[in-house]
C-alpha cells in the first residue's frame, strides 16, 4: 500500500490498534494479549540545482538525491508471570503461550544479533 500523507498511516496504525487483542489480568487491566509487527519503508526523492566548477567555469548542474529506509516497530503482548496474572483455565494457556513465543522472538533476535 502506498501512502503519501502521514495522517494516512496514522489511520492505518489506529485502525490496526482496535484489532488487537487485549483483555484485562490482575496485574493490567489492558493487557495486550497479541504480538504486533509494523513495517515502514520509506522512500524519498528530490532533485536539487547545485553550481560546480566545470572546465569552461561555473555552471548549474541538476542532481537526484533518492533515499531508502525501512522501519520495523514491533509491540509485543504483555509478558507476565504466571503465578501473578491470577489466570486459570485459557487465560492461563494464552498467558503460557505469550511467555514462549517472547522466548522465542529473543532468541531470534539474539542469533540475529550475533550474525
Amino acid at each position: 500500500m502506498s501512502i503519501k500523507k502521514k495522517q494516512e498511516l496514522v489511520r492505518i496504525v489506529q485502525r490496526a490498534a482496535l484489532e488487537r487483542s487485549t483483555n484485562s489480568t490482575t496485574m493490567n487491566e489492558t493487557s495486550s494479549r497479541s504480538h504486533a509487527v509494523l513495517e515502514i519503508f520509506i522512500e524519498t526523492q528530490y532533485k536539487e540545482e547545485v553550481e560546480e566548477d566545470g572546465r569552461e567555469g561555473p555552471r548549474k548542474v541538476r542532481k537526484r538525491h533518492h533515499t531508502k529506509s525501512l522501519m520495523t516497530l514491533v509491540d509485543l503482548a504483555g509478558s507476565e508471570r504466571v503465578s501473578k496474572s491470577g489466570s486459570s483455565g485459557m487465560r492461563l494457556e494464552e498467558a503460557k503461550n505469550i511467555n514462549k513465543s517472547i522466548s522465542a522472538l529473543g532468541n531470534v533476535v539474539s542469533a540475529l544479533a550475533k550474525r
